[in-house]
């Protein structure tokens, strides 16, 4: 008989390892399937000795060992995809077998197949990491001079992006001439595609892996180059803890094995501007300075527009005069028109003229936003306020929650007010919708946005979501509004609006314009000059002078409940870490969050993370977040 330790593989296993009896010597590994909690779930063979051995302790034992299932996959992972996963799990202070649960989808866990090994370095050594800053179609055109140099040598490249969308515009770009050779991989892959796929590998096939983080788990065989695109977005962030950032996962890879990692965005987030400065990251290109843009760049000041109207006396609205010229200057030349807004509905936020409470969710305490309801009752317009945190709606309240006044104030400009109003001034000229109000799938936002392409003289209008849509080129590109964005009191909120409006900058060939009431704020008009290392520059000095990440490593601590019941819990766990300076405060929606600053390179710190590590489930602990609210 054999005593095996296993990790499982199961979200809920909140253990580092288990222990069972086998009668057949398993290895290290190993793919099995156990029983855990009256269910069958797979594990991952850590290590198997004879019982003999442990002939002892198991005498002294007060509990039986269970027999372990089934093995699944001989040799299913390599050493050095689990030194990846460890290195992982203690940036992250999270339990391994929850790690691997996050990095190992369902798709790559039930195919079958042993994913190709990774060479584990020699002598302590690593290749570089490389970074490229540039546009879209600069990018992508370096990318493929490095996969046809890479094949020249029957050697594999993986190439990461962050959504299905993004995955499948790039596997048009960076396959041409070796459509043979091209592999896309995501969640959506069918299980018998993906063994096809470790099979070629298996051969020796030198093959371009286009994927989404899932294809991560292909990183070894022949893989010479993961390139890690998009860099600067919080879209690789897992949603439920352990809050594992996928690019992080992709360079610890890298450092347990041979492969060469690179990665690369527009606009390079101010870890890896830091990064380049301290010699971590190797421009494989010079750094780009400005923003590239084919098409004539407008800040239009919104407030001059608002007092012209006042002395015309006319109603505000959300197309100003100076973008509603733009749009019919383009519809009548037939060419393409996309506009977004900062958030969905009506109106963003609704505050008391009187206090300045904000009209709040009577469900989790989240900003709720005005929408117009489908009901009309004799011609006029039902409105409803919901929440885009739990999805609760209600009635619009008579006062304000806080000191009782009628005098409610609407702000922002949403999607559906700019939607009715070029109905209203542009009645012939069609109009698609791409937000999550409209859309709920990725098939109805593809189909509508083939729609848009393929209507000459239309309008697109959108949230944020419709960015990665944006494939082909566009005549004119309008910002609607974005200065509820300015006032969010979250460290990468500048980053973030700067990233997004670069990148709709470059998407436009004729115009692009920027509706504003704040045209000298920094990060719109770092945007609207293009200037890129200025704002970098600018954004890393913040950073620094609130000791804020790159300069230090995040630990948000959070707590949902009773009131009282999280404060008193929050209060003690505050007084627990006061080592290390803990701010406690209320969120947003209600729940309670601790606040740790390390600075770095000093974390993970183990003691720090072995109390984090024994909090209870109902903590959601994340490490590096990618907001503090």
């Amino acid at each position: 008989m054999n005593v095996v330790t296993v990790i499982p593989i199961a979200r809920g296993a909140f253990v580092e390892e288990l222990t069972y009896y086998s009668a057949s010597l398993l290895s290290p590994g190993d793919l099995v399937e156990i029983p855990l909690r009256g269910k069958r779930v797979r594990a991952l063979v850590a290590g198997c000795e004879s019982a003999v051995t442990h002939k002892a302790e198991l005498k002294a034992s007060r509990f039986s060992l269970k027999k372990i299932g089934k093995l699944l996959t001989s040799a299913y992972l390599s050493p050095a995809f689990l030194d990846a996963a460890r290195a992982c799990a203690d940036f992250y202070a999270a339990p391994l077998s929850l790690v691997l649960s996050v990095v190992l989808s369902s798709t790559v866990l039930d195919c079958g197949e042993s994913l190709p090994a990774l060479t584990q370095h020699q002598c302590g050594l690593r290749e570089e990491r490389y970074v490229v800053s540039d546009s879209d179609e600069e990018r992508l055109s370096l990318y493929k001079k490095l996969i046809r140099e890479t094949f020249v040598k029957r050697r594999s490249v993986l190439v990461i992006l962050p959504t299905v969308k993004d995955v499948s515009a790039a596997a048009l770009v960076l396959g041409r001439g070796i459509n043979n050779s091209v592999r896309i991989v995501h969640g959506e892959t069918s299980t018998e595609e993906l063994g096809k796929i470790i099979k070629e590998f298996a051969n020796g096939t030198a093959l371009l892996i286009v994927g989404t983080p899932t294809a991560l788990a292909l990183t070894g065989g022949s893989v010479e180059t993961l390139i890690v695109d998009q860099e600067n977005t919080s879209a690789y962030k897992a949603l439920a803890r352990p809050f594992i950032d996928m690019r992080r996962f992709a360079e610890f890879l890298c450092d347990a094995s041979s492969v060469r990692f690179i990665t690369g965005d527009s606009v390079l987030s101010a870890e890896s501007m830091l990064r380049i400065e301290s010699g971590a990251l190797t421009p494989l290109v010079p750094v780009k300075t400005r923003a590239h843009t084919h098409g004539e760049v407008h800040l239009i000041n919104m407030r001059n527009e608002e007092r012209g109207a006042v002395k015309k006396k006319e109603k505000g609205r959300a197309i100003g005069e100076a973008l509603g010229k733009l749009i019919t200057e383009t519809v009548k030349k037939a060419g393409h028109v996309a506009l977004l807004g900062a958030r969905r509905g009506v109106a963003p936020s609704t505050v008391c003229g009187d206090c300045g409470e904000t009209v709040r969710c009577l469900r989790c305490g989240s900003p709720v936003v005005l929408h117009e309801s489908a009901g009309r009752q004799n011609g006029e317009s039902e409105y409803i306020y919901a929440c885009h945190q739990c999805g609760a709606l209600q009635e619009p309240p008579e006062g304000c929650q806080n000191c009782g006044s009628w005098k409610l104030v609407m702000l922002g400009i949403g999607t559906q007010k700019a939607r009715e109003e070029l109905k209203e001034r542009f009645p012939r000229v069609p109009v698609f919708s791409l937000d999550s109000d409209s859309v709920k799938s990725r098939a109805v936002a593809e189909e509508r946005v083939r729609q848009f392409y393929a209507t000459r003289g239309s309008i697109l209008l959108g949230t944020e979501m419709l960015i990665p849509y944006l494939q082909a080129p566009i005549e004119l590109v309008g910002i609607i509004s974005v200065d509820t964005l300015l006032v969010i009191p979250d460290f990468k909120i500048s980053e973030r609006l700067f990233v997004m409006l670069t990148r709709l900058r470059e998407r436009a060939v004729e115009h692009f314009a920027i509706q504003t009431r704040n045209p000298d704020a920094p990060t719109i008009a770092y945007a609207a000059r293009g200037q890129l290392v200025e704002f970098q520059r600018a954004e890393l000095e913040a950073r620094r002078a609130l000791n804020y990440p790159p300069y230090a490593t995040l630990i948000k601590i959070s707590r949902q409940g009773k009131r009282d019941t999280i404060r008193t819990d929050m209060e003690k766990l505050t007084e627990e870490l006061r080592e290390w300076n803990p701010l406690l405060y209320a969120g947003p929606t209600g729940a309670m969050h601790i606040l740790l600053k390390i600075a770095f390179p000093h974390w993970p710190d183990k003691r720090l993370a072995g109390i984090v590590k024994e909090l209870s489930p109902r903590y959601a602990v994340d490490i590096d977040p990618s907001s503090i609210l």
